[in-house]
Parts: C-alpha cells; sequence; structure tokens
C-alpha cells in the first residue's frame, strides 16, 4: 500500500494543491478528494498517474477545495467513455449529500437530456459504519461527526495487517476514535504549527495545529502519522517546522509531505 499526495494543502493555499490524494494497493488506485479544479489533472499527469488507472473515487464531503476537482475527473471520463465505449466505468462513493451533489452536477454541467449520470461512473452512497471491499482491502466508512458539514472518513484494512485511517479535512472527533484505535497510520489535518495558533485560528474552523494532531495521534495509539491540511505560508520550510514540533509531542514516526510526495506505507 501506498499514498500519492496530488495536494496537502488547506482551501486557500496558492504554492501547493488542496489536499487530495492517490492511495493504491494490490495494483489499484482510488482517489479520495479532488481538491478546488483542473490542476487535479495536472497533478496526476505530474505523479505519472493515467485516469484510466484509476478505478474508485472516495469524497469525504462537499467543500469546494475536495469536490470540484472531481467535476474534471467526470468530463474526461465522459470524453474518454464517448470515444471508446470499453473505457472502464469508475466508482466514486461518499455519503448520500455528496452522491446528489456529483449525480446533479454531472447531469446539468456535462450530459446531454437523454444521456444517464450511470452510464458512465458508478454512484455507491456509504453509510455510517458501511464496510466496502476495495483495492482489495476492507474499507469501512464513518460520519467523522463534523458540526459544519456532513463528513465521512474511512478506515482500510489489508490482509497484511496494515491499517490506514483519514480523518477528511477535521481533528480527530469522539465518534472517530474506535475507528482510528491503534491503526498503522493516522492522516490528521494539521493547519499550522502551534506558535501559529493565535495567527491562523484553526480551532474556530475545526481544524488542528502540530501538536494537536499529535496529541490525537497518541490518544488513539497511532503507529504513524501523516499531517497534512496545511498553510502554505512557509511552504519552504513547512516540513522541518512541522516536523520539529512533531517530534516533541508525538514519539514514532510522523510524514509531513509536500505535493507528489509518494509514501510507502
Amino acid at each position: 500500500m501506498k499514498i500519492t499526495m496530488l495536494g496537502t494543502g488547506h482551501a486557500g493555499v496558492t504554492e501547493c494543491y488542496n489536499t487530495c490524494f492517490v492511495l493504491e494497493d494490490h495494483g489499484e488506485k482510488m482517489l479520495v478528494d479532488g481538491g478546488d479544479g483542473n490542476i487535479l489533472l495536472r497533478q496526476l499527469k505530474r505523479a505519472g498517474i493515467e485516469l484510466h488507472e484509476i478505478g474508485s473515487v472516495f469524497v469525504t464531503h462537499k467543500h469546494l477545495d475536495h469536490i470540484t476537482g472531481i467535476f474534471w475527473i467526470l468530463r474526461r471520463i465522459h470524453q474518454s467513455a464517448k470515444r471508446d465505449p470499453s473505457f472502464r466505468k469508475i466508482c466514486i462513493y461518499s455519503h448520500a449529500e455528496v452522491i446528489s451533489i456529483l449525480k446533479t452536477g454531472y447531469k446539468m454541467l456535462l450530459l446531454s437530456e437523454d444521456e444517464d449520470p450511470e452510464d458512465d461512473v458508478t454512484f455507491v452512497t456509504v453509510e455510517d459504519g458501511e464496510q466496502r471491499q476495495i483495492l482489495g482491502d476492507l474499507f469501512t466508512f464513518f460520519d467523522i461527526g463534523s458540526e459544519r458539514v456532513c463528513e465521512f472518513g474511512f478506515r482500510a484494512e489489508t490482509p497484511e495487517g496494515i491499517s490506514l485511517v483519514c480523518l477528511g479535512d477535521e481533528y480527530l472527533q469522539a465518534k472517530g476514535i474506535s475507528y482510528a484505535q491503534n491503526c498503522t497510520w493516522l492522516m490528521h489535518e494539521a493547519f499550522c504549527a502551534e506558535a501559529d495558533r493565535d495567527l491562523y485560528r484553526p480551532h474556530r474552523m475545526n481544524h488542528s495545529t502540530v501538536k494537536d494532531a499529535c496529541a490525537n495521534a497518541e490518544k488513539v495509539n497511532a503507529a504513524n502519522l501523516i499531517l497534512y491540511h496545511t498553510e502554505d505560508n512557509r511552504i519552504d520550510e513547512r516540513k522541518q517546522l512541522y516536523g520539529d514540533e512533531a517530534a516533541v509531542y508525538f514519539g514514532r514516526r510522523c510524514v509531513i509531505p509536500d505535493d507528489l510526495e509518494t509514501i510507502d506505507l
């Protein structure tokens, strides 16, 4: 299992792309979120990932910096399907609100009156606690308990015993603790360093400092931590700055990836 980070920043970044990534295992690829535009297509190209290699997509929630790029994927899929009827049908997973937005937007923006959104894409609504076999692994989708918007995360378990938990783009809340407990890898947003808390005020947006994220990783006994969805005002020193802070508050491996960086899980 490995992750290729297509983007690592929050909604307002300009020096990196919005947080989204490709998860790969057993020769299959899954896109998680899409950022806010067609830069997603550039990031896939730079990562050496072809669209036809992606068999599934998961969208955490409806915020623009997570869902908008998916429409560019849908546009490419529709174009490819029209040229080649054997083009592999992609499967998009999310909760009911996001699936409704994607299907309605796909129909209104990209399809003719007589075309059905399900012709090229299989839309799958997942419920809180529902399990699915994807990438040869067991995925458990869960409502993270956001107070702002309906948002889902997942826990992926490989047959080899590796577990990866993605919390979307908010801090670990009570609903997610049981899903994240004793995971091999925890993906947790970290809006800024603790020293910059008063500048960015992450807590008012349900976001965290690096210190907060590390405390949550310790709470669930995560073996490894990935920090993402950050500010980008100090992008050149972000890895060192966040890494130094994480070393104080988290006693195990912490990865602060840059865009297009691959993490071997």
